[in-house]
């Protein structure tokens, strides 16, 4: 309010061939006097593609295992998994930092519970940094399914950054998490 500054808006994801912008608000309540308005994106649909990130390049919360470390999850392999050793029951902060090695914007993230109502996964939160050490929220949701080794989908976010934080906010039972 009382700027003709560039205000930029981002974190958002969406594709369409019309979009509507709709001011919902003004400090005096009267109509609004909008000076410009710019959208910056790619034409036509994004192609996502998998992301290889390296195993070396991640760590998690909780005392490294050998047998279900935090590479587990990137190994490809349906029989393993990782699950954060030490750290006690509805600890609710279970997290993952992924380094991958290079800046990527991520708009989606696919994840695979382990498929059972103990420790499955309800809730997770993605953020994003530059330094590892300040992170930016990008996205959260608490509609994760558990009993379910089918793969589940999240998108309508953007980030852009080399290290990504994926922090398990809760599971089904408050158990130690399998991912």
């Amino acid at each position: 309010a009382g700027t003709k500054d560039p205000q930029p808006f981002g974190g958002f994801y969406g594709t369409g061939r019309y979009w509507r912008f709709t001011a919902t608000r003004t400090v005096t309540g009267v109509q609004p006097w909008l000076v410009g308005l710019t959208f910056y994106g790619v034409a036509g649909k994004p192609k996502g593609q998998t992301i290889t990130i390296p195993g070396a390049g991640i760590t998690s919360a909780g005392t490294p295992d050998p047998q279900h470390g935090a590479s587990s999850i990137l190994d490809g392999n349906p029989g393993t998994y990782w699950s954060p050793a030490g750290l006690g029951l509805n600890y609710n902060n279970w997290w993952l930092i992924l380094d991958f090695q290079k800046v990527y914007t991520l708009s989606a993230i696919q994840i695979i519970n382990f498929g059972d109502t103990t420790h499955d996964m309800t809730g997770f939160k993605l953020e994003v940094s530059s330094d590892k050490a300040t992170w930016k929220p990008v996205f959260y949701t608490a509609s994760v399914r558990a009993g379910t080794k089918q793969p589940q989908m999240f998108g309508g976010f953007s980030g852009t950054g080399r290290y990504w934080r994926f922090t398990v906010t809760r599971t089904a039972s408050g158990q130690t998490p399998r991912l």
